[in-house]
């Protein structure tokens, strides 16, 4: 599959796949992409296709304690139809509170939708003004999305 300049195959043609089948939903209403973590959790919300706000939802203390901070800073959020985040599991550096604060932030969220997207796939969107940061992987994880969503138009 071709999306623009870029060729998904294998995974990432079946991650493709289910974000071209919500596609209505994430051109046309609310939409999340979240770069999870334990402590930074970067985050960008989308509306009808178009980045409305974005940042880091930063928690310290202990686990506990971040995860409800991390709870309590989705609640200003607008409910998503779809909830994008990137895929944590079977990576061999993931931590259990890392698999945790993910399951907190999808949970809360309560999108009908979620979908992970595998890092090597959103980062075939990265450009040359792309810095490593939790923001940038959210924005770069929903421009990832929102492109692939618009192939199917």
């Amino acid at each position: 599959m071709r999306v623009g300049n870029k060729l998904l195959n294998g995974r990432d043609s079946k991650v493709a796949k289910s974000i071209q089948k919500y596609a209505d939903a994430i051109l046309n209403g609310y939409f999340v992409a979240i770069d999870p973590a334990s402590k930074e959790a970067g985050y960008a919300v989308f509306k009808d296709g178009e980045l409305i706000s974005n940042g880091e939802i930063i928690a310290e203390g202990g686990i506990s304690e971040r995860l409800r901070i991390m709870i309590e800073s989705l609640d200003e959020f607008p409910e998503p139809q779809v909830v994008a985040v990137e895929m944590v599991g079977g990576q061999m550096m993931s931590h259990k509170y890392l698999i945790w604060s993910c399951g907190a932030l999808v949970g809360t969220l309560n999108a009908p939708t979620t979908i992970e997207i595998p890092v090597p796939m959103w980062k075939k969107w990265i450009d040359e003004n792309y810095t490593k940061t939790n923001i940038n992987d959210a924005l770069y994880i929903g421009k990832c999305v929102i492109e692939i969503a618009k192939a199917v138009e």
